[in-house]
C-alpha cells in the first residue's frame, strides 16, 4: 500500500457494497485534501513511481495535490489525463478551487469514465487525438493502491488500455523508423500498375452468401492441407500470401492471394508461381512491394489506406478504395472475405501461436523458424482451444485481439478450422468440411473485363511530373537554409521552419517515410526552448536538431527523384 493515513479505511470498506465503496471514496478525497504535508507526501510518491522524463502520464483524479505533484515533477510533460469514474465524486472534484485551476491548465485533459460505458470507448478516442506525444514511449502511470482497491476494474482496464495503445504507437513508430521508406518507394513505382489495373471496389459482395475460406501461414495448415484439398470447389478460397506456396504444393489454386506487405522478402511468395498459380488475382496496396506488382502476371486488385500519399494517389491519379489492413496480412484477408460478402467465412491456418519452434508451415518459401527468433521478453502464452496454454509472442497476441475485435463486429457467422492453435473468441471451432456445410454451394463466375485506363495513366504521368518539380524547388529552398551555419529556427508562432508553409503537401506525402520519435524529440526540444525565453545561449542544439530535420527531408527528396 501506498504510506498513507487512510489505509485503514479503505480497506475496511473495500470488500463493502458499491455505494459505501463510492462514499467511502469521497471521505477518503476529502480527508487527503485536509492532511497534513508531514503526513503525506505525494511529491515523494509521484517521483518514486513516475519517471521524470515522462511525456504523457495517467493518474487518478483523487486529490488535485497529487496532479500538481506530477505537473511539477515531469518538466517536459505534454499530456497528463486524470480520470474520474464516479459522478458524485467529480462533482465534488470539480467545486474544489485546487482542481478548477488543474483542469484549466492546457496539458491536462479530464477523462470522465462514467461506469455504464467501456473505459476504452471513452480512453481511446483522446489516446488517438494526442498520438504523437506518444511515439517516445515516455509514457508514466501514477494510480495509487488505494485507488485500485476502490476502483480495482477501472483502474485495470485503463492501465490496460494505455499499455495497449502505447505498444501499438510504438510499433508504429518502427514500422515508419525500419519500412517507411519502402513503403514511399514502393507506392510511387507501383503508379503504373495501380493506374492500369482493377481496385477492390470492382469486388464487393460478388461472392455474397457463399462460403469464404480465408488461408493463414500458420504450422497447422500442413495438417489440415489435405481436408483443404477435399473441400476445395466448396467455397471461395482467399489465401494469405505466406501460405500460397503450401497450396500450390498440394494443386490448390486459390481465387485471390493477398499481399500487403512492403518488405523484399515477400517477392519469394510470387517467384515460383507457375501454370495457373501465376494468373491468381492479388489483393494488394498500393505500398504494397514493387516487384511483386510489376512482374506478377495476375491481375490486380488495389486498395489503399489513409496516409497522406494515399489520398493524393486517390484524388490525383484514381479513386482507390479503402480496405482496413489491420496489424497483419490475415487481417486484410478477413476483411476481404467480408467485402466479397462470404457467409459463412472460415478461418484455417491462423494458429497465432507456435508449434514446437514453428509458427509457419513447411512449405513456406520465407524460412523464418529459426533465423530470428523472437527476444525472451516477448515470449508470452495464449489459451489453446483444448483450454491449454499454448507459447506464442507478443506480436501474435496483439494480431489476436484485433481478429476478435474484428470478428465481434460482424453480422456473419465466423468458424475456425485451425487444427489447434489459439482460441480466437467470437468463433465457432470446428472442422472446415462441417463449417462449409453451413454454407451455399458456389458456382463460378465469368471473366472480368480489362479496364479502359488511358485517363488513369496519363493521370499517373501527370502526378509523377508534378512531384517531380515539388521535390527539386523543396530541395532547393531546403539547401538554402541549411547552408546556414547559425540558422535559429523559428521563435513565433506554431511551425519552426515557416518557409516550409508553401510546401505543406509534399512534406505531408513523404512523411511517412520519416521516424516520428525522432521528428518529436526536435518539435519538443524546439517547444520548451520557445516556452523557456528562446536564449541564443541555449540555442546550440536546437540548431542542431534543426540541420538534422532539414537535411532528413533533403534525402528523402532526392530519394523520390531518384526513383522518377
Amino acid at each position: 500500500m501506498d504510506p498513507n493515513p487512510f489505509e485503514a479505511t479503505v480497506l475496511v470498506t473495500a470488500e463493502g457494497p458499491t455505494s459505501t465503496m463510492q462514499e467511502a471514496g469521497k471521505g477518503v478525497t476529502e480527508a487527503m485534501a485536509a492532511a497534513k504535508p508531514d503526513l503525506w507526501d505525494p511529491e515523494g510518491l509521484v517521483s518514486l513511481r513516475v519517471p521524470a522524463n515522462s511525456r504523457v502520464v495517467l493518474a487518478w483524479l483523487g486529490s488535485s495535490t497529487e496532479a500538481h505533484a506530477i505537473l511539477k515533477h515531469c518538466q517536459g510533460l505534454r499530456r497528463l489525463y486524470v480520470f474520474e469514474n464516479n459522478p458524485e465524486r467529480l462533482a465534488f472534484l470539480r467545486g474544489r478551487p485546487d482542481v478548477q485551476v488543474l483542469l484549466r491548465d492546457p496539458r491536462v485533459v479530464l477523462l470522465n469514465l462514467p461506469q455504464d460505458k467501456s473505459v476504452s470507448d471513452i480512453a481511446l478516442p483522446q489516446f488517438r487525438r494526442d498520438a504523437h506525444f506518444f511515439v517516445e514511449g515516455r509514457v508514466g502511470l501514477y494510480i495509487p493502491d488505494y485507488c485500485r482497491m476502490m476502483e480495482r476494474r477501472t483502474c485495470t482496464e485503463l492501465e490496460a488500455c494505455i499499455l495497449d495503445f502505447t505498444r501499438t504507437t510504438l510499433s508504429r513508430v518502427a514500422l515508419h523508423a525500419t519500412r517507411g521508406w519502402h513503403m514511399l518507394a514502393n507506392a510511387l513505382l507501383n503508379l503504373d500498375r495501380v493506374a492500369a489495373e482493377h481496385t477492390i471496389d470492382e469486388l464487393k459482395n460478388t461472392a455474397a452468401g457463399k462460403p469464404i475460406v480465408v488461408v493463414g501461414a500458420g504450422p497447422s495448415l500442413d495438417k489440415s492441407i489435405g481436408e483443404l484439398a477435399a473441400h476445395r470447389d466448396q467455397a471461395v478460397l482467399i489465401s494469405c500470401d505466406g501460405a500460397w506456396s503450401t497450396l500450390a504444393h498440394a494443386g490448390i489454386v486459390p481465387d485471390f492471394v493477398v499481399s500487403t506487405d512492403d518488405t523484399e522478402k515477400t517477392w519469394r511468395f510470387f517467384a515460383n508461381a507457375e501454370g495457373p498459380q501465376a494468373h491468381v488475382p492479388a489483393v494488394c496496396l498500393l505500398q504494397s512491394n514493387w516487384s511483386v506488382v510489376r512482374y506478377h502476371r495476375g491481375p490486380f486488385f488495389f486498395c489503399r489506406g489513409v496516409s497522406a500519399l494515399d489520398l493524393a494517389v486517390d484524388r490525383l491519379v484514381r479513386p482507390v478504395p479503402v480496405l482496413d489492413t489491420g496489424q497483419c496480412v490475415g487481417h486484410a484477408a478477413l476483411d476481404l472475405a467480408v467485402l466479397l460478402g462470404g457467409s459463412p467465412i472460415v478461418l484455417t491456418g491462423f494458429d497465432l501461436a507456435y508449434d514446437g519452434d514453428r509458427f509457419h508451415p513447411e512449405h513456406m518459401l520465407v524460412p523464418y523458424f529459426h533465423d530470428h527468433p523472437p527476444h525472451e521478453k516477448n515470449i508470452m502464452t495464449v489459451l489453446g482451444h483444448d483450454g491449454q496454454a499454448l507459447k506464442t509472442d507478443l506480436s501474435m497476441v496483439l494480431y489476436l485481439k484485433e481478429f476478435e475485435k474484428r470478428i465481434a463486429a460482424l453480422n456473419r457467422p465466423v468458424y475456425n478450422a485451425t487444427v489447434g492453435g489459439a482460441l480466437i473468441r467470437g468463433t465457432e471451432h470446428t472442422t472446415l468440411g462441417a463449417a462449409l456445410a453451413h454454407g451455399k454451394t458456389i458456382a463460378k463466375g465469368g471473366e472480368r473485363p480489362p479496364r479502359n485506363t488511358g485517363v488513369s495513366r496519363d493521370r499517373a504521368t501527370r502526378f509523377r511530373i508534378l512531384v517531380t518539380e515539388q521535390c527539386v524547388s523543396l530541395v532547393n529552398t531546403l539547401k538554402k537554409f541549411a547552408e546556414r551555419d547559425k540558422y535559429i529556427p523559428a521563435t513565433e508562432g506554431i511551425n519552426p521552419f515557416p518557409f516550409l508553409e508553401n510546401h505543406k503537401e509534399l512534406l505531408d506525402m513523404i512523411s511517412g517515410a520519416d521516424n516520428p520519435a525522432d521528428m518529436a524529440v526536435f518539435r519538443f526540444a524546439w517547444e520548451d526552448w520557445v516556452r523557456d525565453g528562446a536564449q541564443k545561449e541555449q540555442a546550440s542544439e536546437i540548431q542542431s536538431l534543426a540541420a538534422q530535420s532539414i537535411q532528413g527531408v533533403i534525402d528523402l527528396c532526392r530519394l523520390v527523384l531518384s526513383l522518377f
